[in-house]
């Protein structure tokens, strides 16, 4: 019930906004100062560009969309027509090898950039976002690591001494800002190949 309240209260909100930006609604504005109707004219303004932008972007992602599905659609009509010059139903020359080969080399054809770009983007970012990790564990966290021989085992104790508020200097503030940097870059790089 809350949430069916919420709802109609967002809805009427975007109602009553929409119809204040686009002037279908007169608001007595006879009490105000200047600068108060100066203020009110500045949200509204605000509210015109808010809605443009959101309207610009649903736009843009219904273009992909649209781009998508007609890549699709090309791939399907390739494969029948192919299918269909070979005397052979559609469903069967998919289940034969020579129809997987084929559909492969379409869909490489028609989406190969973006299929490498996604692969590439991917790979970049699992490689180098936990190489960033590592780095900024020993340079940023870690104070020291400790070895010491166990009795009775081959192999050695490790304990690692991390940083306290004591131990924090200006050179690995600066290296944690730089370290953020470095992250930011790596992401950047790996979305803009991948997409």
């Amino acid at each position: 019930m809350i949430r069916g309240v919420s709802m109609f209260t967002l809805a009427m909100s975007l109602v009553l906004s929409s119809a204040i930006c686009y002037g279908a609604i007169d608001i007595d504005t006879r009490g105000l100062t200047e600068a108060q109707k100066a203020t009110l004219v500045q949200q509204a303004e605000q509210m015109k560009e808010q809605a443009g932008k959101a309207a610009q972007t649903s736009q843009l992602s219904a273009e992909k969309v649209n781009e998508w599905a007609e890549l699709g659609k090309n791939i399907a009509i390739t494969f029948t027509t192919v299918a269909k010059e070979l005397g052979v139903a559609a469903d069967q020359f998919l289940n034969s090898t020579t129809g997987k080969i084929t559909l492969f080399l379409i869909v490489w054809k028609m989406a190969g950039r973006d299929i490498l770009g996604l692969m590439i983007g991917t790979s970049f970012l699992l490689a180098f976002v936990p190489l960033w990790i590592y780095f900024f564990r020993r340079l940023c966290l870690m104070k020291s690591v400790i070895t010491e021989p166990v009795e009775g085992h081959r192999r050695l104790k490790r304990t690692v001494e991390y940083l306290t508020e004591d131990h924090i200097s200006n050179k690995i503030i600066a290296t944690r800002w730089v370290m953020l940097v470095v992250l930011i870059l790596i992401v950047f790089c790996g979305l803009t190949i991948a997409l």
